[in-house]
């Protein structure tokens, strides 16, 4: 993998939600308990074994990550940079 990001902050992003959210911890064990270990879901599982989970964004998100297609945003002023899969939504207003 060119980038790693954890498992919890992919489907933080994926949600909509921070990575503690317990949506999402709930669905990160669900994962490890279906498909073990966290670094053999991110690097091996073939992405179509979880089409059907968040109507195929986390598919895609491993899609991505694998081929390094991800958003870097710099820190800047002591604030830490982030690496996304998907880009922001827009601003509604």
């Amino acid at each position: 993998l060119a980038y790693q990001i954890p498992l919890p902050e992919l489907l933080g992003e994926i949600l909509g939600v921070q990575p503690a959210a317990r949506r999402v911890q709930h669905l990160y064990h669900q994962l490890l308990a279906e498909h073990g270990p966290e670094l053999a879901i991110l690097r091996n599982l073939p992405p179509d074994s979880v089409a059907d989970i968040e109507s195929g964004q986390l598919a895609e998100a491993l899609r991505r990550l694998r081929a390094g297609q991800v958003i870097r945003q710099p820190g800047y002023d002591g604030l830490y940079g982030s690496i996304r899969v998907f880009p922001p939504e827009p601003a509604r207003g």
